[in-house]
């Protein structure tokens, strides 16, 4: 799946805070896979501002890197998108990412 750094950002809003350990587990991987390297943080110029709470970066840098996740970690992430859409808990700081997520799973 092809992921730009906000969506590796974000990736964690669909996980849960508790769960049973498979989900942790399955949540540990997906976000080891989609941590973002030194040298991308460096490339794009990343940078948290601590007052704001928020990131920036390069966006014109942002090249997507191919994420490869398991069926079951794919089928994790969008049980995940699904839930938050079913109770109401989807953001605009999720969405582009959910609507990859709905687009690879189907």
């Amino acid at each position: 799946m092809e992921l730009t750094i906000k969506d590796r950002l974000v990736i964690g809003g669909f996980f849960k805070a508790e769960g049973n350990e498979e989900e942790i587990l399955l949540q540990r991987a997906i976000r080891e896979k989609c941590e973002i390297t030194e040298d991308e943080k460096e490339l794009v110029e990343l940078k948290f501002d601590k007052e704001s709470g928020s990131y920036a970066w390069e966006k014109e840098k942002d090249l997507p890197v191919d994420i490869k996740l398991s069926p079951k970690e794919l089928t994790y992430l969008d049980n995940r998108r699904q839930a938050l859409n079913t109770e109401s808990k989807m953001n605009e700081m999720l969405i582009d990412t959910a609507l990859k997520i709905k687009e690879e799973a189907n």
